[in-house]
């Protein structure tokens, strides 16, 4: 009997486990898509204890809390942080099995070299030996532990990317540390966010009244991040529906945004259909990639977003049918050359084979693989729905184009989910191998696992 998160762990056959130690394992990580901000690796942030590490801003963690009845104070409240994580320590081994059961003792290992199970009776003991660490143990120390080479914070169009222009002049730090535009604020007219952020874009660009000049003010941010060795964009179209305007029929939109006015969901799907284009375009004469989420269903609990706030761990996955407007999206920026790098996620696994075969539809000579179905982060990182979407991009894609995950880090300790996910590849393949599916070319394996796992990612972004 094989020992749990033994050096084996995941690995069942003798080629995945050679592929994993000799290539996968020393690769560096390009984390693409992370949720660590640039203030904290700037700062080198000390954490004052385990809880804020690891528990303050990992939903997953507070979905699972919640589903065992733990009162919110405990996760989201005002209790002090030993009795949070007391109470986490309490509900960890019913999530036994789950993907969040195998990243907390996996964390623990890798970072704290704490082989034990985390179990209520060693929960003070476990605590205060990673708080002693953790005295010492900052953010970057983590970052050089995991090995990560590169790291993509995501940064609202108005953020001044002070921090990232400082990490960019610390030569004794060697991670790199790269900013994204998040468009969601500037997408999202109808949220309560959106006047006080779009106020805010006028007085760092200039007057807007009309959509013209809104594109213009959103360009001059892209520029900045530009200059800032920005190359990656993001947006989640959780309400999305492709409807085409002109300029002057979005122009009124937004003015009636501005002035209060209650939008139609017609008039909202066209403003964001037509900021999309727009920016989309941008993106592609900056060379930039662009990351789109779909199937997100957002707060779905109204009395809980009430009293916690939005993105407190109350969205869902959708079941909409989005494939069709985002193959117009994509048509219309392909229809004048004008479609840039993509990559898109979506949470829902039942779309896998619709937007595997969507992606084909747009792919050109300009970059291999241009457009990307991307593994998502939350539970589709689990190793069921990892190995399906492998399964189902050697099916419907090209495996050897793939550019690997992203972990959706909420901490420093999530890049271990790298490590996590690229045992699981080296398994899948070489499963494959000596089930005589796939030839045993040793050559070709390396260089495939070696791509997937990083230098695709290298490529593709194309980072300065």
């Amino acid at each position: 009997m094989k020992t749990y998160l033994d050096e084996d762990f995941l690995l069942t056959n003798e080629t995945g486990r050679r592929l994993f130690f000799e290539v996968a394992k020393p690769l560096p990580i390009f984390e693409y898509h992370s949720h660590v901000s640039a203030k904290e690796i700037f700062e080198d942030k000390k954490y004052r204890s385990m809880t804020e590490l690891w528990l303050l801003t990992d939903h997953l963690k507070w979905r699972a809390l919640r589903t065992q009845g733990v009162p919110e104070e405990f996760i989201s409240g005002e209790k002090t942080d030993w009795e949070k994580f007391e109470k986490w320590t309490n509900a960890l081994p019913e999530t036994f099995a789950s993907p969040i059961y195998f990243w907390t003792h996996l964390e623990l290992q890798r970072y704290f070299e704490i082989t034990e199970l985390l179990s209520p009776s060693n929960a003070q003991s476990i605590y205060e030996r990673c708080n002693a660490k953790l005295t010492h143990f900052t953010a970057r120390d983590m970052l050089r532990q995991s090995k990560a080479e590169i790291v993509c914070t995501l940064d609202d169009p108005l953020d001044d990317l002070r921090f990232h222009e400082l990490l960019a002049k610390d030569r004794g730090f060697s991670t790199q540390i790269y900013p994204t535009f998040v468009m969601d604020k500037a997408l999202n007219i109808n949220a309560p966010t959106f006047r006080p952020w779009f106020e805010k874009l006028i007085t760092l660009t200039h007057p807007i009244s009309t959509f013209v000049q809104l594109a213009d003010s959103l360009k001059m941010r892209t520029d900045f991040f530009q200059s800032h060795k920005c190359r990656l964009s993001d947006c989640s179209l959780d309400d999305f529906v492709f409807e085409e305007a002109t300029d002057e029929e979005v122009t009124l939109i937004l003015r009636k945004a501005i002035a209060g006015d209650a939008l139609t969901a017609k008039e909202v799907a066209q403003y964001k259909t037509k900021i999309l284009i727009s920016l989309g375009k941008t993106f592609s004469k900056l060379g930039w990639v662009q990351q789109i989420h779909i199937q997100i269903l957002k707060n779905c609990n109204t009395r809980r977003m009430e009293l916690l706030g939005s993105d407190s761990g109350f969205d869902a996955m959708d079941d909409r049918s989005l494939v069709k407007p985002l193959a117009k999206l994509l048509n219309a920026l392909d229809a004048s050359a004008e479609l840039p790098k993509t990559i898109i996620f979506s949470l829902n696994p039942r779309d896998t084979e619709t937007i595997a075969t969507l992606t084909h539809c747009f792919q050109d000579s300009k970059y291999p693989a241009k457009i990307q179905f991307g593994l998502s982060d939350w539970e589709n990182l689990g190793k069921e729905s990892t190995r399906r979407q492998l399964g189902k991009l050697a099916d419907f894609g090209l495996l050897n184009r793939f550019i690997g995950i992203s972990s959706g880090a909420r901490n420093v300790l999530s890049l271990s989910r790298h490590e996590y996910f690229r045992r699981l590849l080296c398994d899948f393949l070489g499963s494959l191998v000596e089930e005589g599916e796939l030839p045993n070319d040793e050559k070709y394996l390396k260089k495939l696992i070696s791509d997937i796992c990083y230098e695709n990612a290298i490529a593709y972004f194309a980072l300065p």
